[in-house]
């Protein structure tokens, strides 16, 4: 299945300025879910000081047999098309999703650890503190680390698809946000688009 039979299979639910949703039948987006998506775009924008999109995202809200038949994929929750400007998902609002899009949008493609990183960071937050699968990603880096089982740099560079996601993950996170307090943000920019970011990366975490 590709994102043109996705979209036979939904209709437009509302326009609001960066996004056009999409739903299947009887999946609704609530007023809550609508005012997530133009917050969690103005928080990437002003962190990264990005400008606004001059084109806007297509979000797609599914059930879950059409994600599985769309990303092939049976535990899939959400997939991004980026060439697409496109979010698939079975959430109303997904910000991991979207916030490869919009990092795409204004950076382009990375390696793995470095997009990964930056949507885990991005993606749920509670009370200030990054989530995944709603555990903080504390507790997956402490518990790694007690297990002696915490990927170092060369790891996450070399075997990222291999890697359980409970440990690819939350460590990329935690790296993506130890090189940005040591770099800053407009440094960052530059190591995510750099054709030596490998090397650059090592230099910086080993």
């Amino acid at each position: 299945m590709n994102l043109i039979e996705i979209s036979n299979k939904t209709q437009l639910f509302l326009e609001i300025e960066n996004f056009n949703l999409y739903s299947e039948e009887g999946l609704i987006f609530n007023q809550e879910h609508i005012k997530k998506f133009q917050i969690h775009i103005e928080k990437i924008n002003i962190f990264f000081q990005f400008q606004q999109l001059n084109k806007k995202i297509n979000y797609f809200y599914v059930s879950k047999n059409l994600i599985e038949e769309y990303a092939k994929n049976k535990n899939s929750t959400g997939r991004a098309n980026l060439n697409e400007y496109s979010v698939v998902s079975i959430y109303p609002f997904h910000p991991h999703e979207i916030t490869h899009v919009i990092i795409f949008a204004n950076l382009g493609r990375s390696i793995p650890l470095l997009e990964e990183g930056i949507a885990v960071l991005f993606g749920r937050n509670i009370n200030g503190e990054v989530i995944w699968k709603n555990k903080p990603i504390s507790h997956y880096v402490e518990e790694l680390k007690e297990n002696n089982k915490f990927p170092n740099i060369n790891e996450l560079l070399d075997n990222f698809s291999k890697l359980n996601q409970d440990i690819s993950y939350p460590a990329s996170a935690y790296y993506v946000k130890v090189i940005i307090d040591k770099i800053s943000i407009d440094k960052f920019k530059v190591l995510f688009k750099s054709k030596n970011r490998i090397e650059e990366l090592k230099n910086l975490i080993m």
